[in-house]
């Protein structure tokens, strides 16, 4: 249950009065006031004649009112006169009173005979609303006289609600509105009475919905975004509300300030000849504007924004009001019945867009439209448009109270449905989200317990590329049913039902520096060093390297002593880049002194973006220092959404591998983890590697919910830095610090480290020399059956998948690639002694390519664990990342001579 507030007006300090916010949702209140003239019927020559029987003292008449075909109000019957007086009125909640039509008849009480009908009177909500500025009687059709009605209208702006309430009523998008928040000054601190400084982000609301939001800023009354959000928009009246808020790690955000972006200012309605209305952009607005509260008091500060809109193809959208037209005109008489076929035939789809004849060169705002070889729009031909989501409902294991989110290509729900408790939950909601890059865009719908928001645990959730959805749509036959039921990843046999629609936006180009290409992680490996200057007397130096990314040291190389041409070896790490296009990665090079200060040799800034580097292709780069002197680094770049929630969790992580057939994977650097002190500023070693000032609270909801290997850790963890004993660890400042070898390994998945960090912490971290045939050893057969909900790493959308096993970094066997499919079934076997203490098979599942094989993902299995006093396990275990499908395996207790006495030990078996 949601409350929703009539939008009221407000008087200022200055006097003036604010009027209340346009919305298509309201309470209508209808009033029948009076009729006068009633009796007689109507020549062709416009005379009134009286009805034989019927004179002023013979009519008894009384009102009925239906609003769309339903029957709200029947006044009491006014005896024996042609002028009868009622002021009888009713209120009905109208979700769109664009669709809103009323019809009042009069009718004659009889008392020997059927009551008969002596004048009607009918209109659309939205025609009455424009005529009652003129008036406010009405002449009566099928009789004689007039009639005195009134309407008044409160409307309660739940824009993004909207639609759900008609069960199925969507309504199309007109467009997509960008806001580009810069930053906000002087804002006021809601933390002063615990004696801390608010740490504030910006969020769009839309309505009841939160329809986007920013990065929070740690301790900052003056934060920097510079992020732009999309919000599509489905009405010229729906106003979008900016809301700055506290972000709290354990209490609820508190807001900061609120202020409004008036749809009109932006969006320009414009209905041409033939009576089609269009949407049309204006300037783009640039504003600082004051924050109030929400009683509107001021002195909350100054938020910096800039809005502009985009429309979708005028095309789709008059086709939808056509349907939509045609089905109110035919709607039928509430006393009458003959005209129901023609209103079930107007229901029906239409598929006049699919007809080539119909479809002309441009659409309405002179974009030309792109065309299939059989003449339909070309979906897949427009890289940005909007993507709407039916959820439609979910079937549960359990009976719990959920929310369904929709995200897409985000960390936060862009649309969330009411609350429901069940079973079987018929939602029946209908949400969208802007699709920036096609190419490159996910979409995640999660069943979500009804906790605080601050908890990302989930039911369950389905994840695919937007691509794949909007080639289902542009495949789909006219009679194919558009609605289809999807196991849940996580969750436990849970589904989910939805369909989906897409509209593609014109006008749009795409800021580089907000393409997903343009966040990720960046891999750098040092080589060498030439022709460095001398610094010792004996004219060499000692030289090292010191790197920072945006001024913050990520990576120091070890000390090569008495070399002016340094050769590194095992020098490599690798930092998330939230921003490409604003990152600036720095080396400088010292002398290293044993006594003094050490000396700074040389600084270079190294370049990374887009017209140096490829994604996914390491390159060499040689950069000059100074004096001849050069740097060669060797660069990989690996585009990926990076987790910015609380928590550092992401449904979304490894999923940009959409980039295919590129070398190489999206997470090249895998290392074991082992080590403890996983707490604020623990220290998890590695073989070879580190990751410095991490923290369980970084890394988010569970070993399983990290996506992206060493990357990946970088995509969940806020801060990352090489502390001193005095310096204060903050999450948000720093960058991970992850060292590799030399040459990174493309083939070997962010999924390792997840794994790696499973097994760790579930065995209590155990030493890395112990012998796998130690005591309390047994010999197991392995079966891997098949997989299923693969990722597609091919442009085909279909993989050449197969399976490896290892155990302690050992490969114990691989099995044979099966070509282009998602559900491979493999049915191959394979048997190994392993010991209590080295338990754990991990299973990488690789798509095969000719050239470079490339991670799909990865399960753990502890044997010990999973077979549970039992001498087999058969199961489906869940890849990670998350959203990269499940495998299918088998592990059997083989009873051989000299080991069945110690599996008894183990079962518990006498």
């Amino acid at each position: 249950m949601r409350y929703f507030p009539v939008a009221r007006a407000e008087k200022q300090e200055d006097g003036t009065i604010i009027p209340p916010a346009e919305s298509n949702s309201g309470v209508l209140r209808f009033t029948v006031h009076e009729c006068q003239g009633l009796g007689g019927e109507v020549r062709k020559s416009g005379f009134n004649l009286p009805i034989p029987g019927v004179g002023g003292s013979d009519i008894d008449a009384y009102a009925i009112v239906r609003a769309n075909g339903v029957e709200k109000l029947r006044t009491k019957t006014f005896k024996r006169s042609i002028n009868p007086r009622w002021d009888k009125y009713f209120e009905l909640f109208v979700p769109d009173k664009t669709k809103m039509d009323l019809n009042v008849i009069i009718m004659n009480n009889k008392e020997f005979s059927d009551d008969e009908v002596i004048g009607r009177w009918k209109s659309s909500l939205v025609a009455m609303e424009e005529q009652l500025a003129q008036q406010d009687w009405w002449t009566l059709k099928d009789g004689v006289g007039k009639i005195h009605l009134s309407a008044i209208w409160k409307p309660v702006p739940m824009i993004g609600f909207t639609e759900s309430l008609g069960r199925g009523s969507y309504r199309p998008p007109i467009g997509v509105i960008r806001v580009k928040f810069f930053g906000a000054k002087d804002l006021k601190n809601v933390e002063t009475l615990t004696g801390g400084k608010s740490d504030p982000y910006v969020r769009i609301l839309s309505g009841m919905q939160v329809r986007g939001q920013t990065d929070y800023v740690t301790d900052n009354l003056d934060p920097q975004w510079n992020t732009a959000l999309y919000v599509p928009v489905h009405s010229i009246r729906e106003d979008l509300v900016f809301e700055v808020m506290d972000y709290n790690d354990i209490h609820k955000d508190k807001t900061m300030g609120i202020t409004e972006l008036v749809l009109k200012d932006v969006v320009k309605e414009v209905t041409q000849d033939d009576g089609q209305i269009i949407y049309e952009a204006l300037e783009t607005v640039e504003r600082s504007v004051e924050l109030t509260s929400s009683e509107h008091k001021k002195g909350r500060g100054i938020l910096h924004y800039a809005a502009s809109f985009y429309p979708t193809l005028a095309l789709a959208k008059k086709a939808a009001e056509e349907k939509k037209d045609s089905k109110t005109d035919q709607k039928p008489e509430p006393v009458a019945d003959e005209n129901k076929e023609q209103v079930a035939e107007a229901s029906e789809p239409t598929k006049d867009v699919e007809k080539p004849e119909e479809l002309p060169e441009k659409d309405l705002h002179g974009e030309l439209i792109k065309y299939t070889e059989d003449k339909k729009i070309d979906l897949l031909a427009y890289e940005s448009g909007i993507l709407s989501v039916t959820i439609h409902g979910a079937k549960l294991l359990e009976r719990v109270k959920i929310t369904a989110d929709i995200l897409v290509d985000s960390n936060d729900p862009q649309y969330r449905t009411v609350q429901a408790k069940g079973l079987d939950l018929p939602f029946n909601e209908t949400g969208d989200a802007f699709v920036k890059e096609m190419d490159f865009s996910r979409i995640v719908v999660r069943l979500k317990p009804v906790k605080d928001d601050k908890d990302d645990s989930n039911l369950g959730y389905w994840t695919s590329s937007v691509r794949d959805i909007v080639r289902q749509i542009q495949n789909r036959d006219g009679n194919e049913d558009p609605v289809k039921e999807y196991k849940l990843l996580n969750g436990d046999g849970a589904t989910v039902r939805l369909s989906f629609d897409f509209t593609p936006v014109v006008q749009f180009k795409l800021d580089p520096n907000e393409s997903l290409e343009n966040q990720g992680n960046l891999t750098v490996t040092a080589l060498k060093a030439t022709n460095l200057p001398a610094a010792d007397r004996s004219g060499t130096s000692d030289p090292y390297v010191v790197f920072l990314m945006n001024g913050e040291k990520v990576h120091k190389t070890e000390v090569h002593k008495k070399n002016l041409n340094p050769v590194f070896k095992n020098e490599s790490f690798t930092v998330p880049v939230h921003k490409r296009g604003e990152a600036i990665l720095v080396a400088e090079i010292y002398d290293w002194d044993q006594i003094g200060k050490n000396t700074l040799l040389g600084r270079c800034e190294i370049p990374f973006t887009g017209d140096v580097i490829e994604s996914f292709a390491a390159k060499d780069v040689e950069v000059p220092i100074q004096d001849g002197a050069t740097l060669r680094v060797r660069l990989l770049w690996q585009p990926q959404l990076l987790a910015r929630k609380r928590t550092g969790t992401s449904l979304f992580s490894a999923t940009t591998r959409i980039f295919t057939h590129a070398p190489g994977t999206a997470f090249d650097v895998g290392k074991e983890v082992v080590g403890a002190g996983f707490g604020a500023g623990g220290k998890v070693l590695g073989a070879g590697g580190k990751v410095i000032g991490g923290g369980v609270s970084m890394i988010g909801g569970g070993v399983h919910a990290i996506g992206g290997g060493v990357s990946a850790i970088g995509n969940g963890i806020r801060g990352i830095h090489v502390f001193s004993k005095k310096e204060k660890i903050e999450e948000h400042h720093h960058y991970t610090v992850t060292e590799s070898p030399a040459t990174p390994e493309p083939t070997r998945s962010s999924a390792t480290d997840h794994g790696s960090i499973e097994s760790s912490i579930s065995s209590g971290i155990q030493g890395s020399d112990n012998s796998m045939n130690g005591s309390g050893g047994a010999t197991i057969q392995v079966t891997l059956l098949e997989a299923r909900n693969l990722k597609a790493m091919d442009r085909g959308g279909t993989s050449d998948p197969y399976a490896r096993v290892r155990v302690n970094g050992k490969i114990l066997h691989k099995t044979r690639h099966i070509k282009k499919t998602l559900t491979p079934s493999w049915e191959e076997s394979f048997t190994t002694k392993i010991g209590s203490d080295r338990s754990v098979l991990e299973i990488m599942v690789k798509d095969y390519n000719k050239l470079n094989d490339v991670d799909i993902g990865e399960a753990n299995l502890d044997v010990w664990k999973s077979l549970n006093n039992q001498t087999s396990f058969d199961g489906w275990l869940p890849l990670t990342p998350e959203g990269t499908g499940e495998v299918h395996v088998r592990v059997e207790v083989v009873q051989e001579s000299g080991i069945a006495g110690r599996v008894g030990g183990f079962f518990g078996m006498k």
